[in-house]
């Protein structure tokens, strides 16, 4: 019965099989993102207490904010082209890689050094 379970999970072998075993994945990845996330929250909010959770908060949607904008469709992109051409797959990997942590830095940047002055929180 295991060894049925593993080769329908991690085998592919028809095109509704791959499908059905991608879906599977992708829901339970899902679900334990959240119960994470929810976990995280909760427990954040009783250490914080109201105040410290408010920063908190803020923090959070600052990153919010702040992620909608790092990836710009650079994912895509990066698919695409490995996709057409395998062999440069690790060089676009890279490019991609430092693409997204620049960006990253900067907004970290923002957030620490210059975010703390549009609340009163400082």
């Amino acid at each position: 019965m295991i060894n049925r379970l593993k080769d329908l999970l991690f085998n592919n072998r028809s095109i509704k099989q791959t499908v059905a075993k991608n879906v599977f994945w992708l829901s339970v990845s899902e679900i334990a993102s959240r119960i994470f996330r929810g976990v995280i929250i909760i427990y954040a909010a009783r250490v914080l207490g109201a105040a410290g959770y408010g920063v908190f908060s803020y923090a959070l949607g600052l990153a919010g904010f702040f992620t909608i904008f790092l990836d710009v469709g650079l994912t895509a992109i990066l698919t695409r082209e490995a996709a057409q051409k395998p062999s440069q797959k690790s060089e676009y990997f890279a490019t991609i890689f430092w693409m997204k942590t620049v960006p990253l830095m900067l907004t970290v940047a923002v957030v620490i050094f210059i975010a703390p002055y549009f609340s009163n929180s400082h």
